[in-house]
């Protein structure tokens, strides 16, 4: 078994990305945007990565039919429930099922293979997002190349991703929490010192954080990065 890579190629040289490539020894490398053409970045657009990955035995496919982050098919309206693609939807459709199907029994058997996006951050991208993280519920890891050349895998990021989350959500608790018992001091009332306290705050809002397992924390936190990123029709 070959292992699965993620990179995002940003706004650096073409040698950024072949330099990580070879260090990793991949040579296939997945084209997973939507739109596999840059502005900012001509350097990486499909007709030049065709031409030239293959001079360093790299072969390129575009992918972005199946794994890409902007799915507009008429047919697939409804992976946009709330206006923007919900990843875990379009992870259950025909076209998403079919190339991971391919990746696991015919790609990463021989190869290691890259899937190549624009953001240099992998967890800005739906490379991570969507894709890394359907695969990691199926047991298969990915190693994400950072912007340095060395790697992170996709269960150490969601291992900080629940880390983050938890700390947001404490750190909101405790913000609700001092909301709720802090006295307010009565100027006006009968007593110079009477002191009451506000108690609007539902008591058992307070209480979330210790409601749910890791597991379902995590998907929280990924469902928040989805909206996040994901793309918008509306």
């Amino acid at each position: 078994m070959k292992r699965l890579f993620t990179i995002g190629h940003s706004s650096y040289d073409f040698s950024y990305l072949v330099e990580r490539l070879q260090k990793y020894h991949i040579d296939w490398v997945f084209d997973v945007r939507s739109v596999p053409f840059s502005a900012f970045a001509p350097q990486y657009n499909s007709t030049n990565l065709k031409e030239k990955l293959p001079k360093y035995g790299i072969s390129y496919y575009e992918m972005g039919e199946y794994f890409g982050a902007r799915q507009l098919g008429e047919q697939y309206r409804y992976c946009y429930p709330n206006g923007y693609l919900d990843f875990e939807l379009w992870c259950r459709t025909v076209p998403f099922l079919k190339a991971k199907k391919a990746l696991i029994s015919r790609g990463i058997t021989k190869h290691n293979i890259a899937l190549m996006c624009t953001e240099k951050n992998p967890i800005d991208c739906h490379r991570t997002i969507m894709i890394a993280r359907d695969l990691e519920l199926d047991g298969i890891e990915s190693y994400h190349i950072l912007a340095d050349g060395t790697l992170k895998s996709q269960s150490q990021l969601s291992k900080d991703l629940l880390n983050s989350y938890i700390l947001k959500l404490n750190s909101q608790k405790s913000q609700t929490d001092f909301i709720k018992g802090q006295g307010t001091l009565d100027l006006f009332g009968n007593k110079d010192s009477d002191i009451y306290f506000d108690n609007e705050v539902d008591s058992d809002s307070s209480l979330e954080i210790m409601e749910k397992s890791d597991s379902e924390y995590l998907e929280d936190a990924y469902r928040e990065l989805n909206e996040k990123i994901g793309y918008r029709i509306f």
